[in-house]
C-alpha cells in the first residue's frame, strides 16, 4: 500500500500521517484484554481471525432469533450493477431494472458540442453495434444522434434504439449551465479527446471546470418557423446601373443574399419577424442575412437606407458601380 499511501492513510496537514486518536481500550469483561489487542492480533494472524469468527458465528446461529425476524424487502432481484471498465475511473453505480424508460413525447434533439477541433458540428450518437456513446459528424435528422428525455426527466434516450444514454456507467443526468451533469456524481460529460475531436471517439465525464469540451446545447431538430408579421414586401433599390428594378432576393441554393431583377418569385418576398428586427424571406422562412448581420433597422418610409441594428453601417450594392444579377450585397 505504500505505493498509494495519499488513498489509504490519513493526511495531518496534507502529510501522511498515523491517526492521534488514542487506541480503543474496551475491555469485556472489565479487566480483560482490550479490543484494540484483539484488532491488532486478527490484523497479524487471519489464521486467529478464522478460528474466532468461525466459533462465533456458530453461536450465533445457535442463538437464533426467536420469531421475531421478517422477511425483508427484495433487494437483488432484477438488479444490474455494471463493471467499470478495467483501469477506468468510471462509477459503479446498481440499479434496479424496471423495464426500458418511457421517452417523453417531444421533439427529438441533438446534444451538440459547442466545441469542436475539427471545424465540424460534433453530436453525440449512440453505436447500435456496440451500444456505446461516440461523437460524430451531425447527419441531419439522423436516428441514432437524436434524443428525448425520459418521462421522469432524467434520462435521455436514444431515438434510434430506445436505450438510454450511459457513459461512464452514470445513466441519470440533468442539464444546466450548457453541461450534462450526473445526477449522482455531479461530473460533467467531457469530449476533450486529447484535444481531438474525430468520429468515433468516445465522451467520459470528469470534474466540471468551464472548458469548451465541457459544453454542448440541446437543439431540437425540427427547428420552429420564424413568426412573421405585416405584409410582404421586396427590398428594392433606388438605384441601378443596368436601367432595371433590382431587389434583394434569397438565393434558393446558397441561402446567400443577392440582387436579381424584380420578378415577383417568393424569393424575393419578406416580411418583418414579430421581433421587429429581422426580415423573414417568404420562401424559406430564413432571415436576411448580409455580411453575418441579421437584424435591421429601417430609417426611412418607403425609402431609406437599411441599417444593421444599433450601428451606422448599413447595406450598400455597389458592386463596383455595377448592378447585376447574383451580385451580392454588403455592410459598409
Amino acid at each position: 500500500m505504500e505505493g498509494n499511501n495519499l488513498y489509504t492513510w490519513p493526511l495531518i496537514n496534507g502529510r501522511v500521517a498515523e491517526p492521534q486518536c488514542p487506541f480503543q481500550d474496551l475491555a469485556e469483561p472489565s479487566g480483560s484484554e482490550p479490543l484494540y489487542t484483539i484488532f491488532e492480533d486478527f490484523a497479524d494472524n487471519l489464521d486467529h481471525w478464522v478460528r474466532d469468527f468461525k466459533s462465533s458465528f456458530e453461536k450465533m446461529l445457535s442463538n437464533g432469533y426467536g420469531n421475531t425476524l421478517v422477511p425483508g424487502p427484495d433487494q437483488w432481484t432484477d438488479v444490474t450493477c455494471p463493471r467499470p471498465n478495467r483501469w477506468s475511473a468510471d462509477f459503479a453505480i446498481c440499479y434496479k431494472n424496471l423495464g426500458q424508460p418511457v421517452p417523453q413525447d417531444e421533439v427529438p434533439f441533438y446534444i451538440e458540442s459547442l466545441w469542436t477541433s475539427n471545424g465540424l458540428t460534433m453530436v453525440m450518437q449512440m453505436n447500435a453495434t456496440t451500444g456505446l456513446t461516440e461523437m460524430w459528424e451531425l447527419n441531419e435528422m439522423q436516428p441514432n444522434q437524436l434524443w428525448r428525455w425520459s418521462v421522469s426527466g432524467d434520462q435521455l434516450i436514444n431515438f434510434a434504439t430506445n436505450t438510454t444514454l450511459n457513459i461512464a456507467n452514470q445513466q441519470h443526468w440533468r442539464f444546466f449551465d450548457n453541461k450534462v451533469v450526473g445526477m449522482y456524481s455531479n461530473d460533467a460529460i467531457d469530449c476533450y479527446n486529447g484535444h481531438s475531436q474525430v468520429n468515433g471517439s468516445i465522451p467520459t465525464t470528469w470534474t466540471p471546470n468551464g472548458a469548451a469540451w465541457q459544453q454542448f446545447q440541446l437543439r431540437p431538430s425540427v427547428v420552429p418557423p420564424i413568426e412573421t408579421t405585416g405584409r410582404a414586401f421586396f427590398i428594392q433599390s433606388d438605384w441601378t446601373s443596368n436601367g432595371l428594378t433590382m431587389v434583394i432576393q434569397q438565393n434558393t441554393e446558397s441561402g446567400l443574399a443577392e440582387m436579381w431583377e424584380r420578378n415577383g418569385d417568393l424569393n424575393q418576398l419578406w416580411k418583418w419577424a414579430i421581433d421587429g428586427q429581422r426580415m423573414i424571406n417568404e420562401q424559406s422562412n430564413q432571415p436576411l442575412l448580409v455580411s453575418g448581420n441579421e437584424n435591421w433597422n429601417f430609417t426611412g418610409d418607403p425609402t431609406g437606407g437599411m441599417n444593421v441594428l444599433g450601428s451606422d453601417t448599413c447595406i450598400d450594392c455597389y458592386n463596383g458601380h455595377v448592378q447585376a444579377n447574383g451580385s451580392n450585397p454588403s455592410v459598409v
